[in-house]
């Protein structure tokens, strides 16, 4: 796929480290790939039930998000400390929601933007005497629980023991959506930086792509492709880039949005 968007010089890890790295920049990029499924404990997803109507179990789809990040922690951590990857590389992890029932078929707001960062159901507030509509927002949701009730974090991404993943990748895709369509390979990746990260992924690394930011304690979409999609609000890439503040300082301009977003956090008393 990246050599059919023009990267030309890589290479494989080999059995112990990353699946593979590009150099952009004089930078090296790795990515670490994962196809998260069902599961098999008391926390897998169900099956899709054709024919049948039914609630779709938002939490279980989280947890194979939030357990797939994790797992890619432990692996950078054992990368770093075999010498594989270097303290100034990019560690990109790469994660395809294919083989998880229902995150196909995603939701208001995309199972990764709600797996690591604290955005919950979307809520509409209502007047109760005028009936008016008030507000609209996503609720605050920093964790979901496990069946025996054990608290799981959505906050990877405001939290500095997540700092060496540099982003997510993203698709829903398998290989027979390409096959049989007239996509390109890569057309539905959508990126999401992490605003933490002490090795940014560079913005130029994978400008074909979709991402996500925080800006103002909202998540916004920098739409990157022609493509028309459902989220809201979204902002266009042209746009970002006439933003002075982004302009000035593009890496630190988003870290510093997702520490003014912890810090109120904080100070409600709604993380530790």
């Amino acid at each position: 796929m990246l050599l059919g968007r023009g990267q030309r010089e890589g290479r494989e890890s080999g059995r112990e480290g990353p699946e593979f790295s590009i150099t952009i920049g004089g930078r090296k990029i790795w990515f670490e790939a994962i196809a998260p499924v069902a599961g098999t404990s008391d926390d897998r997803v169900p099956e899709i039930e054709i024919g049948k109507g039914g609630w779709v179990p938002t939490e279980q789809v989280l947890l194979r998000y939030t357990s797939a990040l994790s797992a890619k922690l432990c692996q950078y951590r054992i990368g770093r400390d075999k010498g594989i990857i270097s303290e100034n590389d990019v560690y990109v992890v790469a994660i395809n929601s294919n083989k998880i029932p229902h995150a196909y078929f995603g939701s208001f707001l995309p199972y990764q933007a709600q797996a690591f960062l604290p955005f919950g159901p979307p809520t509409v507030a209502f007047n109760a005497t005028t009936l008016e509509k008030v507000d609209e927002y996503f609720q605050y949701r920093g964790e979901v629980k496990k069946k025996n009730d054990s608290p799981v974090s959505t906050q990877a991404f405001l939290d500095p023991a997540y700092c060496g993943i540099s982003a997510v990748i993203h698709s829903t895709f398998d290989v027979a959506g390409y096959t049989y369509g007239d996509g390109s390979w890569g057309d539905n990746f959508e990126v999401r930086h992490n605003p933490l990260a002490t090795n940014p992924l560079p913005f130029e690394a994978m400008n074909w792509c979709n991402y996500r930011y925080i800006h103002d304690g909202k998540l916004e979409t920098v739409t990157r492709t022609p493509h028309e999609h459902i989220d809201n609000p979204i902002k266009n890439w042209k746009n970002l880039l006439e933003d002075p503040e982004f302009v000035k300082d593009p890496r630190g301009w988003e870290r510093r949005e997702a520490l003014k977003v912890l810090d109120e956090l904080r100070s409600a008393k709604k993380v530790d």
